[in-house]
């Protein structure tokens, strides 16, 4: 963990169950606890999934914090058994609008304020939005509204996911990969 906020933060937690082809397949745990200036996000993945002759396990995990609304700083990895996939990114804000970008042992740098990213989908609806950084591909993508309430996004690596919202809270998510759509739907 990053940081640790004292007993007085406010947390909000959300657990969506993931479905693939009908079939519960694991969880995504989101955290937001809040304490003054400070925001500490946590997202968690945790998924397994037979597909043919093939056993896919993919894990991701984003910690970030905020302060005043600007990102700070995160740390991010997703970790597949088909290797591939594998990303590790670390984001630290160096000065008042740059950015340190290291992703998969690359570093860059980059100019400009993150005050919207990927995790803040998961508790607050981006009707101001048009675009979002994912902390993950360190790189700002569009946020595309499809309906009322609905906004796609699709990721640099080609896959696209629709946010599902009803009064302003994200209700499910659908992952459009490569072999087929994945759903998230919040339990709590």
């Amino acid at each position: 963990m990053l940081i640790q906020l004292g007993s007085h933060a406010q947390v909000v937690k959300h657990t969506f169950n993931v479905e693939f082809k009908g079939k519960s397949i694991g969880h995504i745990y989101a955290l937001k606890k809040t304490e003054g200036d400070k925001e500490l996000f946590d997202l968690t993945t945790n998924t397994d999934v037979s597909i043919l002759a093939f056993s896919v396990h993919v894990e991701s995990e984003i910690e970030l914090i905020k302060k005043n609304g600007s990102l700070m700083i995160s740390k991010c990895y997703r970790h597949s058994n088909r290797g591939s996939e594998d990303i590790v990114s670390h984001v630290e804000k160096v000065d008042n609008k740059k950015y340190k970008i290291e992703k998969n042992n690359k570093i860059t740098s980059m100019e400009g304020a993150i005050n919207y990213c990927i995790v803040d989908m998961y508790f607050k609806e981006p009707m101001d939005h048009q675009v979002v950084f994912s902390n993950m591909h360190t790189g700002f993508i569009n946020i595309n509204k499809i309906e009322e309430h609905s906004f796609e996004v699709e990721t640099p690596d080609g896959n696209s996911t629709l946010y599902h919202y009803q009064n302003g809270n994200l209700i499910s998510i659908e992952m459009k990969t490569k072999v087929g759509d994945v759903i998230c739907t919040r339990v709590q």
